[in-house]
């Protein structure tokens, strides 16, 4: 197996305005924000990897005919891996053309919506291409423009919901007029039209900051979840996360922050003189990371990555690619209340491969510094949500 597919530009970022909320106490005077943690199980998934397969970073969990199923892409080759939850074993793969009346460039972004049913973002293009069982493309839906002609921003991630595609934009609109730019436009599927919802990155960092190398993680994307009723953000320098309803006219705001870390903020950095030294400060500095709902257990999972001192012998591209020195967990329930934290023991996860399965959260433990790594395997470590002892 190939390391892991490596993302270059981590880019996270925060609102300028917040709003928060304290603790509270329950009934019994056990502290409300830490009642529930989560253990580390028994049991794993091991899938097996052969040498033409680089994994991917992001997984998805999918079910058929009451089975479970974990896609993931193979990132080097425009291919999707099907594995069977229970055989432990790669049961299907489909792979895209990349050229030809059914090529689809470069894709990113996978989504299985059924069995024969597949979209993903054509990166070079910013198209949403849907392909069939054989990876030829049989859809095609530019990404350009919204409905009043504006130009919209780079489509980094999309949630179908019916015959709707929210599409999740980059910060930076090279195009746009207005000093702000939207975080979430809508596809109608049926005729093709976009609109750009009410919702807004913040107005810093700007574009001269992406320009001159003064990025850092956290300052220039958000993380999105839907749980079925809600859009739920979280943005990389925000304490906070961003409660939506399905149109965006609503939107409530819910304390978040992880107890270890201080409290976000944006700053301004200096340039990052080369890729290097942009990889170092994104191993370093404090940020918030993916959000995920677990609809079995009906509870929040928030990324969180502490603040970090690394040995500068330290390959800190693999530190990088495998998530970092460490990071919490931030555990949320239905009513966006925190019940909990679970800070993971150093070089022991790639944390940024996840899966919520009907048994538990599966955390992926395919990691170069671990005794009993192996190369062939990709592995998952479940963790189950346990009430802590008064």
């Amino acid at each position: 197996m190939k390391t892991f597919n490596i993302y270059m530009y981590p880019l996270l970022c925060i609102l300028f305005y917040s709003c928060s909320a304290g603790s509270k106490e329950s009934s019994s005077g056990v502290d409300a924000s830490d009642i529930v943690t989560l253990n580390p199980s028994d049991q794993w998934l091991k899938f097996p990897v052969d040498e033409d397969t680089e994994i991917g970073w992001y997984a998805q969990a999918v079910e058929k005919d009451g089975k479970e199923y974990v896609v993931i892409d193979n990132a080097g080759r425009s291919q999707l891996l099907f594995y069977d939850v229970e055989q432990q074993q790669c049961v299907r793969k489909i792979t895209c053309h990349k050229e030809g009346p059914h090529g689809i460039g470069v894709a990113t972004e996978f989504y299985v919506k059924n069995w024969g049913e597949i979209f993903c973002i054509s990166a070079l293009n910013n198209h949403l291409v849907c392909v069939n069982a054989k990876g030829e493309k049989q859809r095609d839906y530019r990404l350009e423009q919204d409905v009043d002609g504006n130009y919209l921003s780079a489509c980094e991630s999309f949630i179908a919901v019916d015959s709707l595609f929210y599409l999740k934009l980059h910060h930076f609109n090279h195009n746009q007029k207005e000093s702000r730019s939207h975080v979430v436009a809508v596809l109608n599927r049926r005729d093709g039209t976009i609109h750009q919802l009410p919702f807004y990155h913040p107005t810093e960092p700007v574009m001269d900051d992406l320009h001159q190398g003064r990025l850092g993680p956290g300052d220039a994307e958000v993380n999105w979840v839907y749980d079925g009723k809600h859009f739920v953000y979280s943005f990389g320098l925000q304490d906070s996360i961003y409660v939506a309803s399905p149109d965006h006219s609503q939107i409530k705001v819910y304390n978040a922050k992880s107890r270890y870390l201080k409290p976000a903020g944006y700053q301004v950095k200096s340039p990052c003189e080369d890729a290097s030294q942009f990889i170092t400060r994104c191993n370093l500095l404090p940020y918030y990371d993916r959000m995920f709902y677990d609809p079995y257990r009906e509870v929040y999972y928030r990324i969180a990555y502490p603040e970090t001192e690394l040995d500068p012998k330290e390959n800190q591209w693999d530190v990088w690619h495998y998530g970092r020195r460490c990071c919490s967990i931030v555990i949320l329930d239905k009513d966006f209340r925190i019940i909990g934290e679970t800070l993971l023991p150093d070089y022991r996860y790639q944390n940024r491969s996840v899966l919520i399965l009907k048994d538990g959260l599966y955390i992926c433990d395919s990691h170069y510094k671990r005794e009993d790594y192996d190369e062939n395997v990709w592995s998952f470590q479940r963790f189950d949500l346990v009430k802590k002892n008064k």
